[in-house]
């Protein structure tokens, strides 16, 4: 990949929050990126932080280096794949860079240079990797801050004559920071509506508008209206796409508490395989493991043979309940049948407002819920099958 202008129409990406998944080929064409990463003699690479995005969030990445040097591998599902890289050196933060790539391996050099008084964070050579915010390449972002100019202005303004206290606990200050924002916000989402078909819009209406909402907002309102201007905005193919409906599951999630232990988990109704309204009550007097998953998700498929263990270890106590939360109900059927899932199987394909993941804050898949026989949360967890079966040998020894 060369460094091409940045339109997004070309091939370039960038970052944000962990869950590790994929598609298989029958939704999206699965695809894989590799990335090395290297450092020179002014960099102590135990200060050096890396992440990326996948397409569903931000995947966290272990310091853990060979020498100078460390090779990133993933799947993504993304239209790329997002690298952030940061570094630290003993509490002088140097500065960091978010870098789109996709299948072709990478290579970026990095080393700590002198600017002016401070030390600063460079690259001195890329391979297959853009720069997102350089915006000689990416002449989208030099559009948008163009357009945003104002309230960027303001906003700094603010942030330099008022420190991190002053602007949180001081009433009016922290209204006016606020106000700045959304006006940020509302900046972004009107640029966005003239540009809905590039992949830059989606993920700077994921990452800045709907990533700050979430992290920020406490209007449950304004969260549910953020639902109404996705599909408002992108085409239906980008809404649809795994992507974008995790991006929904996520904002939907945002609304509800998360199921706490030993308190009723929420009852929810939804249609098997077969067409049949089935609801999560119905199984009250027996114990049930929710197993919320989707076709496209190779962890989720690969912990299929370690559920038929359970489920036939357990078969006289346990009922298992799998819930996809998959668009395409043609690969969520097909999927059941390939893995051979015999057990009971809902589909929460609306994702809307009255949807499971919604009400089981889901923000990963697999996710599994252990529920007793009274319909109470014995335990959560994320892809740990093992802990479950701990569990079940506690309660069924």
């Amino acid at each position: 990949m060369t460094q091409t202008p940045f339109t997004l129409s070309g091939k370039l990406l960038i970052a944000i929050i962990f869950l590790s998944l994929c598609v298989t080929q029958r939704t999206t064409a699965q695809k894989k990126f590799s990335l090395t990463i290297v450092a020179d003699s002014s960099i102590d690479v135990k200060g050096l932080h890396c992440q990326y995005y996948n397409g569903f969030g931000l995947a966290f990445v272990p310091d853990t280096f060979t020498g100078n040097k460390i090779t990133l591998t993933d799947e993504y599902i993304s239209k790329y794949a997002a690298v952030d890289i940061s570094y630290n050196n003993h509490g002088d933060f140097q500065g960091g860079y978010t870098f789109f790539i996709d299948e072709e391996p990478a290579t970026i050099h990095i080393g700590s240079v002198k600017d002016g008084t401070e030390n600063k964070l460079r690259y001195s050579k890329l391979e297959n990797a853009t720069d997102f915010f350089d915006t000689s390449t990416n002449f989208l972002l030099k559009e948008l801050r163009e357009f945003r100019k104002d309230e960027d202005e303001a906003l700094s303004r603010l942030w330099a004559n008022h420190n991190y206290h002053d602007i949180t606990y001081n009433d009016s200050l922290r209204a006016l920071n606020e106000k700045l924002l959304k006006a940020g916000s509302e900046k972004n989402i009107l640029f966005i509506k003239k540009h809905p078909e590039e992949y830059f819009s989606f993920y700077w209406f994921q990452d800045q508008v709907v990533g700050n909402s979430l992290e920020k907002e406490k209007d449950t309102a304004y969260l549910r209206s953020l639902v109404t201007t996705m599909t408002e905005i992108f085409p239906e193919r980008v809404v649809s796409s795994a992507e974008g409906q995790w991006l929904i599951v996520r904002i939907n999630a945002a609304l509800y508490p998360p199921p706490q232990k030993g308190m009723p988990v929420p009852d929810v109704q939804l249609r098997d395989i077969n067409g049949k309204s089935v609801k999560l009550s119905d199984f009250k007097g027996r114990y049930v493991l929710l197993d919320f998953w989707a076709s496209w998700c190779p962890p989720c498929r690969k912990n299929g043979p370690v559920l038929k263990t359970i489920a036939a270890q357990y078969k006289k106590n346990l009922q298992i309940v799998g819930i996809s939360i998959d668009n395409n109900l043609t690969a969520w059927r097909d999927a059941i049948k390939e893995d051979g899932l015999t057990w009971v199987n809902l589909c929460d394909a609306k994702l809307g407002n009255n949807s499971a993941a919604m009400h089981y804050k889901i923000t990963s898949v697999p996710h599994y819920f252990l529920i007793d026989a009274s319909g109470k949360l014995i335990m959560e967890t994320s892809g740990d099958l093992e802990a479950i079966k701990s569990r079940l040998r506690a309660v069924f020894p």
